[in-house]
């Protein structure tokens, strides 16, 4: 496999243990629903899931963590896959995998290109255009494939003040959620 961000051949790295099954990096959406049904909770209540890139891992991150992981019964942590930030996705997968060991209620699985992705979320991943940002693609997919493989009952996102994009994402996502009658709670963010 050609890693085509660091143009070397990385076979070791792409097929990555990630939990409880391995997960080819930008493999076939088959595998990626395969590789959620072997990470699915079989706990009971109210599952949640929350979606970071932290390139790097920082005190908001980890706050995030802390305050989803203590807000729900059992929750997802799904790391932005693509590879457009100062640390490699590995990198940060590993570290919150690290640090989510504290909690018994989390899994860290990959959003691959199905969540968060320069797929999903173009404007996301292209800041220096000035794109109008549309989630419809990361919703529709977080609906049809995130929600009903994982159980999922509530959604924590983090406010961001200073970005209109993330701002943007965190909206279309009220909206939706709202629709559904299921539950979004945007953590405010940490000033200290």
């Amino acid at each position: 496999i050609k890693n085509r961000y660091l143009g070397k051949n990385l076979i070791d790295l792409q097929k990555i243990k990630l939990n409880h099954s391995h997960y080819l990096v930008e493999d076939s959406l088959e595998k990626y629903i395969n590789y959620l049904r072997n990470n699915k909770t079989d706990a009971k209540g109210k599952i949640g899931m929350i979606q970071i890139n932290a390139s790097p891992l920082t005190n908001g991150h980890t706050y995030l963590i802390d305050y989803s992981a203590t807000h729900c019964d059992f929750l997802y942590i799904f790391v932005v896959e693509d590879n457009r930030n100062a640390l490699p996705f590995f990198d940060r997968f590993m570290l919150i995998k690290d640090y989510s060991k504290k909690y018994s209620n989390c899994v860290v699985l990959t959003g691959g290109s199905v969540l968060g992705s320069k797929h999903t979320l173009t404007a996301y991943f292209n800041k220096e255009y000035d794109m109008d940002i549309d989630t419809s693609e990361d919703i529709k997919n977080f609906k049809n494939i995130i929600m009903p493989e994982l159980d999922i009952d509530i959604r924590f996102m983090g406010e961001e003040p200073d970005s209109p994009l993330t701002n943007k994402i965190n909206e279309g996502y009220k909206e939706f959620m709202h629709s559904i009658n299921k539950e979004l709670i945007e953590i405010p963010r940490l000033m200290i």
